[in-house]
C-alpha cells in the first residue's frame, strides 16, 4: 500500500513538471531568438559606423569583408580581438621581420594585416576551402595580393622544408585549435631558434599542450605565458549610443575559457 501511495504521489509531481519544463523550454528559446536579434542589430549598427575597417588596435584602418569572418566579427571590427597580443606584436613590428608565416589564417585577420600595415611578405597556411576564399578577398581589399602567399595544409614536414628555404629571421603564428603539438617537434624548434614567436595553445583540445611546448621551445627561445582576458566596457574604443550588454557581446571572442598564448623569443645573442 505505501509502495503504490509513493508511485501515485511521483506520478502526480511528474505530470506537475511537464508543464513546467515545457514552460520554461518556451521561455529559453524566446529569450535565445531576443538575444540573438540583439546581438545582430548590434553588428550591423558596428558595420554601418565602420564601413568594414577595423576601427582601432594593431591593424586599424584595414579592411575587412565583415559578412564572412569566422567568429567575433565584432571584436575583429572594433579592433579588440585578441588585444592582450598588441604589445607582442608591435614589439615584432619594429623588428621589421623580413617574412611571416601565418599557420592557421583563418579568415586573414592577423595575415592581411602583418602585409597591410607591417609590409612583409606573408605565407599563410589554411586547410579550409572557403576560408582560403575569404582570406584571398580580404587581401584584394586591402591591395595586398601580391604579398600574401596563400597555402593550403600545413604539416611538420611541409613547415620545416619552408623554415629551411628561409634561414633569416623571420617571424612566426600559429593558431591551429590544437595541431600545435603535431607541428612544433624538436627539429622545427631548432629551425625556429632566430624567430620570434606567438603560438596560441589549446590545452582544452590537448592535455598538457601549454607546458609541453614549453619544453620543447625552452632550449632555443625565452618564453612569456599571455593569458586571455574578459572584455570590460573601457575596452569599447567607439562612441556608439547602444547598451553596454550589446558593447560587451560585440567584443566576445566565445572562447570556451582563459586561452593562452606563448611568446617566444630567440636566444640566440642580440636576437631578443
Amino acid at each position: 500500500m505505501r509502495r503504490a501511495l509513493l508511485y501515485l504521489v511521483r506520478y502526480r509531481i511528474m505530470m506537475l513538471e511537464r508543464p513546467l519544463n515545457v514552460l520554461r523550454r518556451i521561455k529559453h528559446g524566446a529569450w535565445r531568438r531576443w538575444r540573438n536579434l540583439r546581438r545582430a542589430h548590434a553588428l550591423q549598427r558596428l558595420r554601418g559606423a565602420t564601413r568594414g575597417r577595423v576601427a582601432s588596435g594593431p591593424f586599424a584602418g584595414l579592411v575587412l569583408d565583415s559578412s564572412h569572418v569566422f567568429g567575433a566579427a565584432g571584436a575583429k571590427l572594433l579592433g579588440t580581438y585578441e588585444a592582450e597580443l598588441t604589445d607582442a606584436l608591435d614589439r615584432v613590428r619594429v623588428r621589421a621581420p623580413p617574412i611571416v608565416i601565418d599557420v592557421g589564417g583563418a579568415d586573414g585577420y592577423f595575415a592581411v594585416g602583418f602585409a597591410h600595415h607591417w609590409r612583409s611578405p606573408v605565407i599563410v597556411f589554411e586547410r579550409l576551402a572557403h576560408a582560403r576564399e575569404i582570406i584571398s578577398r580580404n587581401s584584394a581589399l586591402n591591395g595586398v595580393c601580391a604579398t600574401v602567399d596563400l597555402r593550403g595544409d600545413c604539416d611538420e614536414a611541409a613547415l620545416y622544408t619552408l623554415l629551411m628555404q628561409h634561414p633569416r629571421s623571420g617571424f612566426l603564428m600559429m593558431d591551429v585549435e590544437g595541431a600545435e603539438l603535431d607541428l612544433i617537434s624538436a627539429r622545427i624548434a631548432r629551425a625556429l631558434s632566430g624567430w620570434p614567436l606567438l603560438i596560441e595553445c589549446h590545452d582544452f583540445a590537448r592535455q598538457g599542450c601549454t607546458r609541453i611546448l614549453e619544453q620543447r621551445l625552452a632550449p632555443t627561445h625565452c618564453l612569456q605565458r599571455i593569458s586571455s582576458r574578459p572584455r570590460q566596457r573601457a575596452d569599447f574604443p567607439l562612441a556608439l549610443m547602444m547598451s553596454q550588454t550589446s558593447k560587451l557581446e560585440l567584443m566576445d571572442e566565445g572562447r570556451p575559457g582563459v586561452m593562452t598564448s606563448l611568446l617566444g623569443w630567440p636566444r640566440t645573442a642580440g636576437a631578443a
